[in-house]
């Protein structure tokens, strides 16, 4: 019963490439990307929202809205199913999030104070 590998407790082993409960591929990556396409979309239309039409408010809801749909359909698209994957899912988009908005955060700072 369980991975003898982690002490035999079930689940605490890593996703491998390949998910040998349903006989498919992982989907994390696809979903990831997929998502990370959709967020690129949102930003672009929320620049277009804020910037060039003059919404800034506007824009920053939909930029909220473009992010928690943007994970959505990159989960959807990608093949996601069951809670244990999107929970999993979610920590993996979470972490990146955080990543992205401090790398991006720092190269402004870099950019607007040299």
């Amino acid at each position: 019963m369980g991975d003898p590998q982690h002490g035999g407790i079930p689940g605490w082993s890593l996703p491998s490439d390949r998910d040998d409960r349903h006989g498919r591929p992982s989907p994390y990556a696809r979903s990831i990307g997929w998502a990370i396409l959709a967020w690129v979309v949102a930003v672009a239309v929320v620049y277009i929202v804020a910037q060039v039409l003059g919404f800034a408010q506007l824009g920053g809801w939909l930029g909220l809205a473009g992010f928690a749909i943007g994970g959505w359909f990159g989960g959807t698209r990608g093949g996601i199913t069951g809670t244990r994957e999107w929970v999993l899912f979610v920590l993996a988009l979470s972490a990146i999030t955080f990543l992205l908005i401090g790398l991006g955060s720092c190269m402004y700072a870099i950019a607007l104070y040299g």
